[in-house]
């Protein structure tokens, strides 16, 4: 060996044996960590609408169809969004497409504007 004995000594402290006996850090399995996979139904209801004030109006669309108390949460959000407050259609909408605008976004509606 290269190191004298009394070098040996110094150099195997017990930090340094601790180290000598577990294999090396590549080769240590790394420790799996668990992550909370949360759904939307898992928070409680009164968080729900004010998530939805953040969506854009298609995600808000796609929100409704996922279950009843989401469809609940998306009217309640739109009742109290300013960005529904006002509904513009022009002369080209069909009054279908118009009656299906306000079942969905009609809650918050404040205002109705048509172009003719």
């Amino acid at each position: 060996s290269v190191l004298a004995p009394h070098q040996r000594q110094a150099f195997l402290t017990p930090s340094t044996l601790e180290d000598a006996s577990s294999p090396p850090h590549r080769f240590r399995a790394k420790k799996r960590t668990k992550t909370a996979i949360m759904s939307l139904t898992d928070l409680p209801e009164e968080l729900v609408p004010l998530i939805a004030k953040y969506l854009p109006r298609n995600d808000l669309l796609a929100l409704r169809q996922c279950n009843k108390s989401s469809s609940a949460a998306v009217h309640r959000s739109i009742q109290t969004d300013d960005r529904f407050a006002k509904m513009i259609f022009d002369a080209l909408a069909e009054p279908r497409n118009i009656e299906a605008e306000g079942r969905i976004f009609g809650s918050g509606a404040r205002e109705l504007v048509s172009f003719c």
